[in-house]
């Protein structure tokens, strides 16, 4: 993979995470460089409402800047209500409202390349620890007598 593709590679699942940090849900990122000269991967996500699609896009848009020093080339669906594009050069990233994802289906246009893994992977370590056996519980001390 060439260090542009893999420069791509990197941005597109940190604004996958950035969208999921939004809750945005279905995030897919699909390796589209055989089937597209305009990008090499596109980013998916499904949300539930408006507002939820501007926090999305907002928190995709500036997280990228602050984090990754990139702005968006171009933008488009400013006047949608269903679906938001931002355009990186090598990663195009699309939030829909779940009828518009239907609609327009990208996923089966690129049913067929493959999907980069976006999520953090849980680190290797020892074994899962079993927990400690329980104690018994403590007895009750004989009550005093009064003298």
């Amino acid at each position: 993979m060439n260090d542009n593709r893999l420069k791509f590679r990197k941005l597109a699942a940190a604004a996958a995470r950035l969208a999921d940090s939004k809750k945005a849900s279905d995030i897919k990122i699909y390796d589209i460089a055989d089937k597209s000269d305009a990008a090499y991967f596109a980013l998916i996500a499904t949300v539930g409402s408006q507002p939820q699609m501007r926090a999305v896009e907002d928190e995709v848009s500036v997280g990228l800047k602050r984090a990754e020093g990139v702005h968006a080339l171009h933008r488009d669906g400013l006047l949608s209500r269903t679906w938001k594009v931002m355009d990186y050069g090598g990663l195009v990233v699309h939030v829909f409202e779940p009828s518009a994802r239907a609609f327009y289906a990208l996923d089966r246009l690129y049913d067929g390349c493959a999907r980069v893994d976006w999520e953090a992977k849980p680190a290797r370590g020892p074994a899962a620890k079993r927990s400690p056996a329980k104690k018994a519980p403590a007895k009750k001390a004989a009550p005093r007598k009064k003298k």
